[in-house]
């Protein structure tokens, strides 16, 4: 067992890096088993561990697999079961991303690969946002010369809307299938307070073509019963009055379709628990009769 062991490894040793590549890449291994082993194989042939150069899916990879289980990360790692960089090198390739706030062009690009492998069910889905308050913090990028922490409302805004003050709330916008477990973030941004409803309703109508024309379905919009996102509703027309209840839009991308504005449900409860304790009486309309409970 012992010599076919060394025979074994002294042909893995003659075989040639383009001779590896071509047999693994015509192997019935997923991707993701393709680029361990190759990265495995790369780390064999170097006999320094500080000369290792790693691939951007292994990197990838690496990064996910550490958000999931730092412990099991660095257990692997320690014991050279894997071929993993350590957290400096990765924290260094994390560093070079580049976060900005505002819709990327290049992110829809890369959203739109995926996209494209779901059916046509699962394109069709919500577009969700909400805001969040932050703690006022502003500090320089060493790598931009920039400062981060102030309002911005991207790149493709008009600049006086991007001003010096220091941001203390984010908004953030989501796509949610309908059919598929499948949500991403698509887009965020800084404000110094709330974002108004005019702008919201531009930058709702904004994410709403960006999706469509990536192959996304957006069937409507949900957030929730803040003032601002009201001023929204209004802005584009919806209105809950019991006379002429309107709760939806034609859809900015196709004439024939019709965009549904939600309120989420979480907060419809949650105000209806907040009348409760404080007036101890729930006041509903129905048919025209005033029902009290």
């Amino acid at each position: 067992l012992c010599k076919k062991l060394g025979d074994l490894q002294e042909q893995m040793g003659n075989i040639e890096t383009k001779t590896f590549e071509s047999i693994l890449q015509n192997s019935n291994f997923n991707d993701s088993t393709k680029t361990i082993i190759n990265e495995i194989y790369k780390s064999s042939n170097i006999s320094n561990s500080k000369n290792r150069r790693y691939s951007e899916n292994w990197i990838l990879l690496c990064i996910l697999f550490r958000i999931r289980s730092p412990s099991a990360y660095e257990f692997l790692r320690t014991q050279q079961i894997l071929p993993l960089p350590c957290f400096r090198t990765v924290r260094r390739y994390f560093s070079q991303v580049k976060s900005e706030c505002g819709f990327d062009e290049k992110f829809f690009q890369l959203l739109k690969k995926k996209i494209s492998i779901l059916t046509n069910e699962q394109k069709h889905g919500m577009l969700l946002f909400d805001e969040i308050m932050l703690r006022e913090s502003i500090h320089v990028n060493s790598s931009t010369l920039t400062y981060s922490g102030l309002e911005n409302l991207g790149k493709d805004y008009p600049q006086d809307q991007n001003t010096s003050l220091k941001a203390n709330h984010g908004l953030v916008f989501m796509f949610q299938s309908l059919s598929a477990n499948f949500c991403q973030p698509i887009g965020v941004f800084a404000s110094k307070g709330t974002v108004s409803g005019i702008v919201l309703a531009q930058l709702v109508i904004k994410a709403v073509s960006l999706l469509e024309i990536i192959g996304a379905k957006v069937d409507g919009i949900v957030s929730d019963g803040a003032q601002t996102n009201r001023k929204m509703w209004t802005e584009l027309g919806i209105t809950g009055d019991k006379c002429q209840v309107q709760n939806y839009v034609i859809h900015p991308m196709d004439d024939t379709r019709k965009l549904y504005m939600f309120s989420d449900a979480p907060h419809l409860i949650k105000c209806i628990r907040n009348r409760l304790h404080d007036k101890k009486v729930l006041r509903v309309i129905y048919f025209e009769k005033t029902i009290l409970f």
